[in-house]
């Protein structure tokens, strides 16, 4: 985005795309996808394709596995086993056990 995503945000709202509860401040975009999201569904005139995974078996696989904070489970499965999930939910303790490319 060109535009940076301060300003892609306070440009929707002004469009009349309504945030919610998931808008801890002006200036906050750490929801910016799903404020994207949500500008795309209050815009268009058809609901566009998605593909929607559980995130159990996908982004939140390790840690529901293992469990949210039981990071010897997690470390164990990041330094012995290779796996292919599309996202993976990383907390700040895992990012260290991991080399990200």
């Amino acid at each position: 985005m060109e535009e940076g995503f301060v300003h892609y945000k306070h440009r929707i709202i002004q469009e009349g795309t309504i945030l919610n509860r998931n808008n801890p401040g002006p200036d906050n975009v750490y929801f910016i996808v799903f404020y994207c999201l949500q500008h795309i569904l209050h815009h268009s005139d058809s609901i566009p394709k998605m593909n929607l995974l559980n995130s159990y078996d996908h982004m939140f696989y390790i840690a529901t596995k293992c469990g949210w904070k039981n990071k010897t489970c997690r470390r164990k499965i990041f330094k012995t086993q290779k796996y292919k999930l599309p996202y993976i939910k990383l907390t700040g303790s895992d990012r260290k056990h991991i080399k990200l490319k």
